[in-house]
């Protein structure tokens, strides 16, 4: 039977046999793609994610200097936002991530855009993660207006990912051979 958990599992294993520079080259087609939305080109304040192993990268996005980033520490069991400054960089948090040098911003509102990281993606915008649900606690504290997407290898966009009651399906997903918007949003594709 075919569940999260091996889903979960199945994509890990494969996406951690790949070679940096097979996932630096999607990355890179990934980035392209995201520059051509317009709720990238419209948002101000966007959140990232530093990339751990095989994740797809997505910081060629620091290089747009007409943006403010921020990215997510973890603290607790909960996901804190801190925006980037390159004159601080970043420093090992939980889980050996690296994560900005600074203080928490408080007020989420001003976030427009936020990038979620996912082993997994589904049509209907559903993610797997690593599975401590991180992301959903945090997702769950953004107003209603914030763009959510998610990158993902195309090989690991498919038809359903098993979705639960707590998960929070994202706007957009977008694979290195495609833009999926799931919301009717003006997304650009």
């Amino acid at each position: 039977m075919i569940t999260k958990q091996s889903l979960r599992n199945s994509a890990k294993h494969l996406r951690d046999s790949f070679d940096r520079d097979y996932i630096s080259s999607v990355s890179s087609l990934i980035v392209q793609k995201i520059m051509t939305l317009d709720v990238y080109k419209s948002a101000e304040n966007i959140m990232i994610y530093y990339p751990i192993k095989s994740e797809l990268s997505l910081l060629e996005l620091l290089k747009d200097t007409s943006k403010t980033f921020y990215f997510p520490v973890v603290c607790a069991n909960d996901i804190q936002v801190v925006q980037y400054q390159p004159k601080k960089g970043f420093s090992k948090g939980k889980f050996g991530i690296l994560e900005p040098v600074g203080e928490e911003i408080k007020n989420l509102s001003v976030l427009d855009c936020v990038f979620v990281p996912a082993l997994m993606a589904d049509k209907s915008g559903y993610r797997i993660g690593y599975g401590c649900g991180y992301y959903d606690r945090f997702l769950r504290n953004l107003n209603k207006n914030v763009v959510k997407i998610v990158p993902v290898f195309s090989k690991f966009f498919t038809e359903t990912v098993y979705p639960e009651k707590h998960d929070i399906p994202m706007d957009i997903v977008v694979s290195e051979e495609k833009i999926h918007a799931v919301t009717l949003l003006s997304a650009g594709c």
